[in-house]
């Protein structure tokens, strides 16, 4: 829902001839990028097994800082072929796109997320006691 709302609100904004509106388009948007970016965290620590949780953390921060500057490079090429509000517009409608398929073919379109159980950890034996103690008669 955050992410639609943030490209659908993106579309708008682009366009906007008043200030009142931009700021309030601005606001709309910056409550679903917060929706977003919450469900995007939480939906990945739920689904994890527990073990594994700091490894998926990590890669979604890798896949977020590898993404913004290949956005950012990709979006400053369209800009300068296009106008600015062209460039947005165009990847707004594209990030519809290829969206819209991953919400009707996502689980979570019609299943509740469960949280995902860690595999069971086999117990070891505990180590043993591997300090000699002094004999009583040795001085």
């Amino acid at each position: 829902m955050g992410c639609l709302g943030v490209l659908l609100v993106g579309i708008f904004f682009v366009w906007s001839p008043w200030y009142a509106l931009t700021f309030s388009l601005l606001t709309l948007g910056g409550i679903f990028q917060s929706g977003f970016a919450t469900m995007q965290s939480a939906i990945t620590m739920l689904s994890t097994p527990h073990d594994m949780r700091g490894r998926m953390m990590g890669l979604l921060s890798v896949f977020i800082g590898v993404g913004t500057p290949l956005g950012a490079a990709e979006i400053g090429l369209m800009a300068s072929s296009v106008s600015i509000q062209w460039a947005i517009s165009m990847n707004m409608l594209a990030g519809l796109v290829l969206l819209l398929p991953a919400v009707f073919l996502t689980p979570l379109a019609w299943k509740p997320l469960t949280q995902a159980e860690a595999d069971p950890v086999e117990e070891s034996p505990e180590p043993e006691n591997t300090v000699q103690e002094p004999l009583a008669n040795e001085t």
